[in-house]
């Protein structure tokens, strides 16, 4: 059943009261170079966060920016700073002094990328040590 009042799209809460509304959404904004913790690997995307107010579904102003780094090889997710945005723009590049938190990092074998515990000393897959 469909509700004007409160419906979720895509995972997001949005609400609307007859045409205006607020939404959250996110959106991928570039690729850029971060060498990752969890993969080392070294190809990320930039996402904007943000929540939007609207009229008939379209988005008129934006606020709440949160822009977030996410690893392309394991999906780690790191939340940046909102000062460092436009050097990371420009360069299109991140490094680690641009991170803000960990939000959720995958630990993974630098030589084969498998998923691996962080307590061991070797690789179960593929013999590399740690």
């Amino acid at each position: 059943m469909f509700s004007w009042f409160n419906f979720l799209e895509k995972g997001n809460k949005m609400f609307f009261i007859g045409i205006l509304g607020v939404n959250n959404r996110s959106k991928v904004k570039k690729d850029i170079y971060f060498k990752c913790t969890g993969c080392i690997g070294i190809k990320g995307e930039l996402i904007e966060n943000y929540s939007s107010f609207e009229v008939f579904f379209i988005p008129v102003y934006k606020f709440n920016k949160k822009y977030f780094l996410r690893c392309k090889k394991c999906e780690s997710l790191y939340w940046l700073k909102e000062e460092h945005i436009p050097k990371i723009l420009e360069t299109k590049q991140a490094s680690y002094e641009d991170i803000k938190e960990i939000i959720y990092q995958k630990e993974t074998c630098p030589k084969c990328g498998k998923e691996i515990n962080k307590k061991y000393e070797y690789c179960p897959n593929c013999g590399e040590k740690l």
